[in-house]
């Protein structure tokens, strides 16, 4: 919808009361908190309610209220839901790593980031010096700050990162061309 109806505006302007904005991965933990809880599967428009609802219980600490959520559609194509179900997971984080093309740096990196569950792990050789690294990972649950503590592993052994875990375009784009064009003189398209 590019611009709100007529009669829709006039309603939202004399009854909203506040307006609050919703990422995608939050759109697709709501539609997977709707299906756990009552085996529907809502359509991300659908579900923007339930989603907007949760952080609106996050982000005031209201507790002992009883609130309404109105969701509608069930417009999902089968296929979008590998995607849902990959991005309504958000204990994962993601982190873009540059590592030295050395022997045995892979290994460091990844000595770094273990005993964690990695679920992404792109690699990218970008020239003879350097490669390019994209991971996602699950942080230790029962470790306070343990992400952050991860990330200032890396920094301290000098290992450039940077973390992509909220980058929308990272997420949906960047993790499929880690690193981007390879400066190789020997790579062929």
């Amino acid at each position: 919808v590019k611009t709100i109806g007529t009669e829709t505006f006039r309603l939202c302007s004399e009854y909203v009361d506040g307006m609050i904005t919703v990422s995608t991965d939050q759109i697709c933990n709501a539609i997977k908190l709707a299906y756990n809880d009552a085996r529907v599967v809502l359509e991300p428009a659908g579900a923007l309610a339930v989603a907007g609802l949760k952080k609106h219980v996050e982000e005031t600490g209201v507790e002992d209220k009883t609130f309404v959520a109105i969701t509608s559609g069930a417009n999902m194509d089968f296929n979008r839901l590998r995607v849902v179900s990959e991005r309504a997971d958000d204990s994962e984080k993601s982190l873009e790593i540059t590592i030295p093309e050395t022997p045995g740096a892979f290994r460091a990196m990844y000595a770094k980031i273990w005993p964690r569950n990695v679920t992404e792990l792109t690699y990218r050789y970008n020239t003879e010096n350097e490669a390019n690294v994209f991971v996602s990972f699950q942080p230790l649950v029962h470790i306070e700050n343990d992400f952050e503590a991860v990330m200032d592993d890396f920094q301290s052994d000098d290992f450039e990162c940077m973390d992509l875990s909220c980058n929308e375009l990272a997420k949906t784009h960047i993790r499929h061309l880690a690193g981007g064009r390879s400066a190789s003189p020997y790579e062929r398209l």
